[in-house]
């Protein structure tokens, strides 16, 4: 399974929902990324995305269905987790970047969390170990002139089980995967790089 673009209108936005209509349904929970507004003009293709998922999908009887969406937008001022101990300021971008882990055959094509000039944090299905050295490309702005930024795994932590990561949220096959182990892996570079 890859990571697919569709194109579609909205018919409802609010603050941390979206409503659309689509021939396919997609199963609750499904994990995907959309980009509000959406600039066809935008010549690179690399917009900032918001992570959502499916919370109902309700079958019309002309056909298709209406897929309600639940926005998974930051909380605002609210204390993180744990104390941030990075000195570099993170940009909670969700972008598609391409990881590849050393001595795996394919890279892993997934999206960001945040990155900053130290590093980056991205949801992964594949499985990473702490100490894993990885090549990652950002195909945006500064980050895609660097190339493949080399880069060694700091932290994996487990996410709640979901569905599949996918861009606009098609899979290829038209049905999301289960992941019960979907991760975060942060990832520091070997070198700052420049934005």
């Amino acid at each position: 399974m890859g990571l697919v673009t569709e194109a579609n209108q909205a018919l409802e936005v609010s603050r941390d929902g979206v409503l659309l209509h689509r021939a396919e349904s997609w199963a609750e929970q499904t994990r995907l990324w959309i980009t509000m507004p959406f600039d066809r003009a935008d010549s690179a293709g690399v917009q900032p995305e918001i992570p959502a998922r499916v919370v109902r999908a309700t079958p019309l009887p002309g056909g298709g269905r209406l897929i309600a969406l639940h926005l998974e937008l930051p909380p605002r001022g609210s204390p993180s987790k744990r104390p941030d101990r990075r000195a570099n300021s993170r940009l909670p971008f969700a972008l598609p970047i391409s990881v590849h882990r050393m001595g795996a055959y394919w890279p892993e094509a997934t999206m960001s969390i945040d990155l900053s000039q130290r590093g980056v944090r991205f949801e992964a299905a594949r499985f990473y170990a702490c100490g894993d050295t990885v090549r990652v490309h950002i195909p945006c702005g500064a980050w895609a002139e660097e190339g493949e930024i080399p880069g060694r795994v700091l932290r994996v932590e487990s996410i709640e089980s979901g569905q599949a990561p996918s861009i606009a949220g098609i899979a290829s096959s038209g049905e999301s995967e289960d992941i019960s182990a979907l991760r975060e892996v942060a990832v520091a570079w070997r070198y700052a790089v420049g934005f």
